[in-house]
């Protein structure tokens, strides 16, 4: 950060957050931060709306009919693209229910409306003040996560051993670490991370390690080296990393059997490792296991969609293809997967390489899990994208700022 942005910062703290030049909706800003802390509390049965669906729905999208009554000009490619695949979901799961009466296809008709909504809310409010909201939604998560790390250990369901946290189910709770800790990094913006940021990752990982998610804890060992080396990570943090791997490093060449037997003994390590060693022994570790099989056995639906519901179509006992693009290729076809994609690269279009990477893990997760679906990974794309929107409003004050101090 150069000095003018620097000296600029330190101005702008000093003074009301909220720029003059620019005014925000606190009715819809305190929607949009309620919700944020609320989408990890999950009150009613798996696959119903929660909470901060309902808070979402019925105080925040107003904002959005008054946002499409007031614009003027072309659609940009990221609204198209989002609203025809989502469209498209609801066209396909619809017919399928004309003929099969199956009331998950009836919801499942609505769920991708409903993300694509929260998404385009996400742009909405940020483009009120991207400075300003930037700020309130780190403050919003970071109190979630302090929050989930307080509850968890304490009174979170406990599943097979797993922890679920405050989610209907452990596989929630670790793909909800995943995704706040992507949009930690994504926050932070041209900040560096602070000592609290690191403690925030911190707890994430814990989290990770109490809901024992398989490719919860693949895909967060994998976001650490990222986390390590993004330009917001301080050279104290990267040094404190590397002393540490380097300490663990002399140790188990050391004294490789003591140090395993006192890992074992921590029953956090114990319990995640068990977890690891487990990694294809069990029925749902297959690929049939995960529902993937059914892609051979019914290719036909890849040309125009199965649906999601009526799963008693492909088999006794099925349950749905655990698959995040797995299942947009299968239930919406060939053409619902192209519209998909072509909305991920309009929201990606033109950002960092980091955020690439913490999509492409984000991606991974969803090998074995239908992580598309999940609210908060739309989220996670709106905050992406408002990456030039941020970008541009402080280039554009820190410039107003330069003028008044000429």
């Amino acid at each position: 950060m150069n000095s003018y942005a620097a000296t600029y910062d330190q101005w702008n703290n000093q003074n009301s957050p909220f720029l003059s030049e620019e005014r925000i909706s606190l009715f819809f800003t305190a929607v949009w931060l309620l919700y944020i802390l609320l989408s990890p509390v999950y009150i009613f049965s798996k696959g119903l709306p929660q909470p901060a669906d309902y808070l979402l729905f019925f105080c925040g999208f107003p904002a959005l009919f008054v946002t499409m009554i007031r614009h003027r000009g072309s659609l940009s490619k990221v609204f198209l693209f989002g609203l025809l695949f989502a469209v498209l979901t609801m066209a396909i799961n619809m017919v399928h229910f004309t003929f099969l009466f199956n009331d998950r296809l009836l919801k499942h008709s609505v769920y991708y409306i409903f993300n694509f909504s929260a998404f385009y809310y996400t742009l909405v409010m940020f483009r009120q003040s991207p400075e300003t909201m930037n700020k309130l939604t780190y403050i919003a998560v970071a109190t979630a996560v302090v929050f989930q790390f307080i509850y968890a250990p304490l009174f979170g369901g406990i599943e097979i051993f797993r922890n679920t946290g405050s989610f209907n189910n452990p596989n929630q709770l670790a793909y909800w670490c995943i995704l706040s800790a992507s949009i930690i990094i994504i926050l932070k913006r041209d900040q560096q991370f602070s000592f609290f940021d690191l403690v925030l990752f911190a707890m994430l990982f814990y989290l990770q390690s109490l809901s024992l998610s398989k490719a919860g804890i693949i895909v967060s060992a994998l976001l650490l080296p990222i986390i390590v080396f993004v330009p917001n990570m301080p050279n104290y943090g990267r040094i404190l990393v590397f002393i540490g791997v380097l300490g663990f490093i002399i140790t188990q060449a050391l004294e490789p059997e003591s140090l395993q037997r006192r890992l074992v003994q921590i029953e956090q390590i114990s319990a995640v490792t068990d977890r690891i060693n487990n990694i294809g022994t069990e029925s749902d570790d297959s690929a049939s296991g995960r529902g993937y099989d059914r892609i051979i056995k019914y290719p036909h639906y890849i040309l125009y969609g199965a649906g999601e519901g009526a799963f008693s179509r492909f088999g006794v006992g099925a349950q749905e293809l655990h698959s995040g693009l797995g299942t947009i290729l299968f239930s919406y076809g060939i053409t619902g997967f192209v519209f998909f994609m072509m909305f991920i690269y309009a929201v990606f279009y033109r950002l960092p390489k980091q955020y690439y990477l913490l999509l492409g893990l984000i991606f991974l997760f969803g090998i074995p899990h239908q992580n598309i679906r999940f609210t908060y990974f739309w989220i996670f794309l709106g905050i992406a994208h408002t990456h030039h929107l941020y970008f541009n409003s402080r280039a554009r004050h820190l410039e107003q700022w330069r003028k008044s101090q000429e």
